[in-house]
């Protein structure tokens, strides 16, 4: 039974041990795991997986995504994403009001802008991930990306 109890502990001890190691390139570092909308593309724990990176690839990598973060939450002006806000400032519009459709358009315009900015950065920060990377690198990075979208389809179609 002591051995048991000791294994038990030696478990959990080797367990936390591996989670609190993990961290630095674990979820949420780089904008993803953190929930829905937050994601800065690949996580970096598994493209490190996938591409083998180097140390210096990886702190590069690791200081890139965290740029990013900073500045999605800058340009959400620190608040929540931006889907739900548009969603919350339908429901403040009342449908009665005469000049309803011309603050419908504004909300609309003001969730396309937000739009593109998100699309802008991501592309900034795609191209930056990209500098960084061996051609072989970007080239097993696309196959993998393409291999995970037509897995993504597959699982639709069901």
């Amino acid at each position: 039974m002591k051995k048991l109890a000791g294994l038990s502990i030696f478990i959990v001890f080797l367990g936390a041990t591996v989670a609190f190691a993990a961290k630095p390139f674990g979820a949420g570092c780089d904008g993803h795991g953190g929930g829905r909308g937050g994601g800065s593309g690949m996580p970096l724990a598994l493209m490190d997986n996938v591409l083998d990176l180097t140390d210096e690839q990886r702190v590069s990598l690791n200081e890139l995504y965290a740029q990013h973060r900073q500045e999605r939450r800058e340009s959400n002006g620190g608040k929540g994403g931006n889907g739900r806000r548009a969603h919350q400032g339908l429901w403040a519009i009342d449908s009665q009001d005469g000049n309803y459709q011309q603050h419908v358009a504004t909300l609309a315009d003001q969730a396309a802008n937000q739009a593109r900015e998100r699309i802008l950065l991501r592309a900034d920060l795609h191209e930056q991930v990209q500098a960084l990377l061996t051609p072989d690198q970007r080239e097993q990075l696309r196959a993998f990306h393409q291999e995970m979208m037509e897995e993504k389809r597959a699982r639709r179609a069901q």
